[in-house]
């Protein structure tokens, strides 16, 4: 997991949300817990805490969110730490 500010890591649910948002734009918190298969309540709570570090963003009254280029930018740092860890063909032999 990656810290995103003043040392607070982020859980693999929220790396969860923030890849679903990224996926569809715009979406219900209902629908991104059910295609991820997490809680609701726990989803409804990790998207608020989202939203307050600026990763995503409330953008009706009907509670949809979608990412902040903040939130793509978190999620951008993850796949490159990712591939980072991932031995490429010339590793493998040495």
């Amino acid at each position: 997991m990656a810290a995103i500010e003043e040392g607070e890591e982020l859980q693999s649910t929220d790396e969860a949300i923030l890849e679903e948002l990224r996926d569809q734009r715009l979406e219900y918190v209902a629908l991104v817990a059910n295609r991820r298969g997490l809680n609701l309540s726990y989803t409804r709570e990790r998207c608020r805490v989202l939203d307050r570090r600026g990763l995503i963003e409330r953008t009706t009254d009907e509670v949809t969110y979608r990412l902040t280029s903040k939130g793509e930018n978190y999620l951008e740092g993850v796949a490159e730490r990712n591939d980072a860890s991932v031995p490429g063909p010339a590793s493998i032999h040495d």
